[in-house]
């Protein structure tokens, strides 16, 4: 039986839902992020889509990565990355490497590269 009193009863369920709160508020915003970037995708500049499949594709020539490590070093959001890479990896230009490393946030990661026909076309590419 529990013993609170029922005004300490709803107090305690309003911090729970405010903490359910706060947990929807990032998911909205995150989807909000996932939006904007699906539709920049769609609707967006052709050159900016193919600027930041370049840069990608440019840091995974130099060794696989996490997307973390990705991020990390070209300044592009969460969203961004793996979006675009999985975009790389469903157009055949980008593959796990079965291996994982620790990001930022401590937590594991799986590594991508490029496939074999992919690093041949970058290689050909100048920076």
């Amino acid at each position: 039986m529990n013993n609170q009193d029922p005004l300490q009863q709803r107090s305690a369920g309003l911090n729970d839902w405010g903490a359910l709160f706060q947990v929807q508020k990032k998911a909205e915003a995150s989807k909000k992020t996932s939006r904007q970037y699906q539709d920049m995708v769609k609707n967006g500049n052709k050159k900016t889509r193919e600027q930041i499949r370049y840069r990608i594709l440019r840091q995974l020539l130099t060794k696989p990565m996490t997307d973390d490590e990705v991020e990390e070093i070209t300044g592009l959001p969460h969203q961004t990355v793996s979006a675009c890479r999985r975009g790389l990896v469903k157009s055949g230009h980008v593959e796990p490497t079965g291996e994982s490393r620790l990001t930022r946030s401590n937590r594991h990661a799986q590594t991508w590269q490029l496939t074999a026909e992919a690093n041949i076309l970058m290689e050909g590419t100048n920076e």
